[in-house]
């Protein structure tokens, strides 16, 4: 039977999370270029860790989930949540009634109605 020992799998945890990283950075530098024109690779990476982690306090972990977070930290900054500019946003996020997939559909779905994005 195979065991893996915790030092493997955090390994292997570590290691696909740099491939998720990578992919998004791919992704937002395509899909937002004016966004992310101006910033560094290394620049880039970090908004996208701080904005992993800022979507793990509103629960987002799904991989669909947290990509749509992130377009949303290119399209309107990190601090999009509680951006006066995007109280709308904010009010979706900390809506304790609807679970992280239902939330990013409606941001997505609002975003789309406002005409936000690139």
């Amino acid at each position: 039977m195979l065991k893996i020992r915790d030092k493997q799998m955090k390994a292997f945890s570590e290691y696909m999370r740099r491939q998720f990283e990578d992919r998004m950075a791919t992704h937002l530098r395509r899909t937002f270029p004016q966004a992310t024109s101006g910033m560094t690779d290394a620049a880039l990476l970090s908004l996208i860790r701080e904005g992993i982690e800022r979507a793990d306090t509103y629960g987002i972990k799904r991989t669909t989930d947290v990509q749509t977070f992130l377009e949303f930290v290119a399209c309107y900054g990190l601090n999009f949540d509680s951006d006066p500019s995007t109280a709308w946003a904010g009010r979706v996020l900390r809506d304790r009634t609807r679970n992280p997939s239902e939330k990013m559909y409606l941001l997505h779905q609002l975003r789309r109605e406002r005409g936000g994005g690139e």
